[in-house]
């Protein structure tokens, strides 16, 4: 099938255009170790938190029932090292979910003028001025909070 267009766009990314959440996972998987690195630093944070959760139950078990002169100090330590390593982590997944929100706010708006290049004068006339420059700065940016915070709240209240 030719493409009739005004311009084009030489080596233009092809996104999956068959529904609207194939559209969004293409866009997310053109950039596929920021997703990568958010689901293994969204796993590592959970799970050194849920850690620190089993940590903190068994230092107060050792305060309760004490074992040695150390027990209390070596949990304290075991609980401090995990907390710090969950938030490290957790530092890292919100990093890598803001970079895939800002990475697909920018391949959409890049999805977006190439599209526009591709439309004929006369419909371009056709538009209202202000129109196409409001979508792509606010519908763009709604794609961005889709992304970042909306992951992050889907995957911190399951």
């Amino acid at each position: 099938m030719a493409v009739r267009s005004e311009f084009t766009v030489q080596n233009a990314y092809k996104y999956d255009h068959r529904s609207a959440p194939r559209w969004v996972f293409s866009h997310l998987w053109r950039h596929k170790w920021y997703v990568i690195g958010f689901l293994l630093f969204a796993t590592a944070a959970n799970g050194t938190y849920s850690f620190a959760q089993v940590l903190i139950g068994k230092a107060s078990a050792e305060v309760i029932n004490p074992n040695g002169v150390d027990g209390v100090v070596s949990s304290a330590l075991a609980v401090l090292f995990v907390m710090v390593a969950s938030g490290i982590t957790d530092l890292f997944q919100a990093l890598s979910t803001a970079m895939l929100a800002q990475r697909l706010e920018q391949s959409t708006r890049e999805e977006l003028h190439s599209s526009l290049l591709g439309k004929s004068q006369t419909w371009h006339d056709r538009q209202r001025v202000g129109d196409i420059m409001a979508r792509t700065t606010d519908d763009m940016q709604t794609l961005n909070g889709m992304v970042n915070p909306g992951t992050l709240f889907m995957l911190d209240m399951g």
